[in-house]
């Protein structure tokens, strides 16, 4: 009997994994201009054009540095690398949600380039691939199937964040959804039940703790002013928001009991 040279086929909870994380990847930076860049130009004092230059911009630096993440990728793994490009996408998202001038716009878009290029299709097929060899292609439809979705979850979100919170807010909400959610897809990778457990303890309701807090800071600062107590309201209620989501998710991939 010979020994099976048969390469392993790609699990479906990897190619849901990366397609959920590609989806994420592609609604918080390719198809996020779309949506913020007129309310990032009206508030910035330039114009849309300009917003998408700095765009325009980014994807010049991903294909510069797609080839080095492919032999990041060749050399570490796939997981090691994709792991740091949700870091990546973070901060070019802070820094996008916190610039206030084009200086800071060119520079927070070169960032998320940079994790575009090391982030996006390419990475996660090359990641992929090196797993399972030939038997990849299954995968790589499967992601793609998945990440096929990207504007239509991120158009929506976006637009409504916007609506809700800002354009500033929006970009920090997927930079805290890359950091939570892409983490927590790690650990489920994992199977680290422990962590999940203890995960989905700490972020139980916050509600009661943010409402006290809002009505501390109204009663202890009566003088406060109207936009100061607006942008309160909506920074607890957002953290409120990813708590819940971060919940939600530990939940999900937590192992049944029994």
């Amino acid at each position: 009997m010979f020994p099976s040279t048969e390469e392993p086929k790609p699990r479906t909870a990897t190619v849901l994994r990366l397609g959920s994380a590609q989806t994420l990847a592609w609604a918080s930076t390719y198809y996020l201009p779309a949506i913020l860049a007129a309310p990032m130009a009206r508030d910035l004092g330039t114009t849309v054009p300009t917003v998408l230059a700095a765009f325009s911009l980014a994807l010049v630096v991903s294909a510069a540095v797609g080839p080095r993440a492919g032999h990041a990728i060749d050399r570490l793994g796939g997981r090691p690398v994709l792991m740091a490009t949700s870091g990546v996408f973070a901060a070019g998202l802070v820094g996008l949600g916190l610039c206030q001038g084009l200086a800071g716009l060119f520079m927070a878009w070169v960032v998320l380039g940079l994790g575009m290029g090391s982030g996006l299709y390419e990475a996660a097929f090359a990641s992929l691939v090196r797993l399972y060899g030939r038997q990849a292609r299954n995968g790589i439809t499967g992601i793609t199937l998945i990440a096929g979705f990207a504007s239509t979850v991120g158009w929506p979100l976006s637009a409504w964040l916007e609506s809700r919170y800002g354009w500033r807010s929006t970009c920090l909400v997927w930079a805290a959804l890359h950091l939570l959610l892409g983490q927590l897809a790690e650990y489920g990778h994992d199977g680290d039940a422990e962590t999940l457990a203890l995960l989905a303890a700490m972020t139980g309701d916050r509600s009661d703790m943010m409402d006290g807090l809002r009505r501390r800071l109204a009663r202890n600062e009566p003088a406060l002013p109207y936009a100061a107590q607006d942008v309160l309201f909506r920074a607890t209620s957002l953290f409120e928001r990813v708590v819940w989501l971060t919940r939600r998710q530990a939940l999900l991939l937590a192992p049944e009991s029994g």
